[in-house]
């Protein structure tokens, strides 16, 4: 047993210095118990090889010993423990530094956040969330979801509660109904909760305000519509114009559908014919139908020469036309 003995004593101090000089702080007490009971064991040994003499000290030291491991042991336990104790509360410190940067960058997101159970019930909210939905927080937690949506949306958040159950988390849009009676449209990026067994706890997702992306994109649509309505209109005047009918004819589809497409409030179209002037067609009481043709003073011609005779594209403004200074006609013309 002594060869074990010696290579136990070897390799646990070893291994007692080693932890020491990497930090470890109880290692400092075993390694004085240690060397307290192999001095208390080699004291013993001389004594049996007559090299110290044998007295009630020399031959009772080993107990000696065995007390002071006791107590190195007892505060290298205490130090373990305080140490363990400084580790705990380092790491409370630092949870709780991570979850008030958490809650910070929570509430002050551009985004909603919400959390909802099993039964689709809000559980937290941030600030963004309140004032996306204009309630105050006691009015909403607790709340189930679908308070705040149509029967429509209502159920677009079921079918979705459904995929969460399958671990699905794909981005969908619902409407929500706000306090103020309006809507607001939101894009859903959710996430499902898992209990340790499966089974779906709820979820939490980020709410995205897209209200303006919407609006945006209906009065582009609006705008196409309306664009492609009025090159249809044109292309139809243009086979009009082309057309065999008679003259008089042709320029009143026209003014018809150019009421279509300009929504003006008044249009005649003249002509001048052996020194007279003639009405062509007319969208608008300016000229009785019985009246054949009439004059023009000098000034009035020379409006019409000014704003029309170069041949060039002239742009009708539209103004109110109580508001406007009659040019002898009541329309103002600006050329292009």
């Amino acid at each position: 047993s002594v060869p074990w003995a010696i290579f136990s004593v070897v390799v646990v101090t070893i291994s007692w210095i080693a932890s020491w000089r990497r930090g470890f702080r109880p290692a400092r007490f075993l390694l004085a118990a240690w060397l307290f009971l192999f001095t208390a064991l080699i004291i013993i040994m001389m004594v049996r090889f007559g090299v110290v003499p044998s007295t009630v000290v020399t031959e009772n030291v080993y107990l000696l010993g065995f007390v002071l491991v006791a107590l190195c042991m007892s505060f290298a336990l205490a130090d373990r423990i305080k140490l363990l104790q400084s580790e705990k509360d380092e790491a409370a410190f630092e949870l709780s530094a991570s979850e008030a940067r958490y809650r910070q960058l929570v509430e002050t997101m551009n985004d909603g956040l919400a959390v909802i159970d099993a039964d689709g019930r809000f559980t937290y909210i941030n600030k963004r969330m309140m004032e996306i939905l204009g309630y105050p927080e006691d009015e909403i937690i607790g709340q189930l979801v679908f308070k705040f949506l149509d029967e429509d949306n209502q159920q677009i958040l079921i079918n979705q509660i459904e995929k969460r159950k399958t671990g699905a988390s794909a981005p969908y849009d619902l409407t929500w109904r706000i306090q103020d009676g309006t809507e607001l449209y939101a894009q859903i990026s959710p996430v499902p909760l898992f209990e340790n067994g499966g089974r779906l706890a709820g979820s939490f997702a980020v709410i995205t305000d897209i209200t303006e992306r919407v609006m945006a994109g209906r009065l582009l649509e609006e705008r196409v519509d309306k664009r492609t309505h009025e090159l249809s209109t044109l292309l139809e005047i243009s086979h009009e114009i082309i057309s065999s009918q008679e003259l008089a004819v042709v320029l009143k589809r026209v003014v018809e559908r150019l009421k279509i497409v300009l929504d003006f409030h008044q249009l005649t179209i003249m002509a001048e014919q052996q020194g007279k002037w003639r009405v062509l067609a007319q969208e608008c009481p300016c000229f009785s139908e019985d009246q054949d043709a009439f004059e023009l003073t000098d000034q009035e011609v020379q409006i019409l020469e000014n704003d029309f005779a170069p041949g060039e594209s002239v742009l009708i403004k539209y103004v109110n036309l109580d508001e406007i200074d009659s040019n002898g006609f009541g329309t103002i013309v600006m050329r292009l």
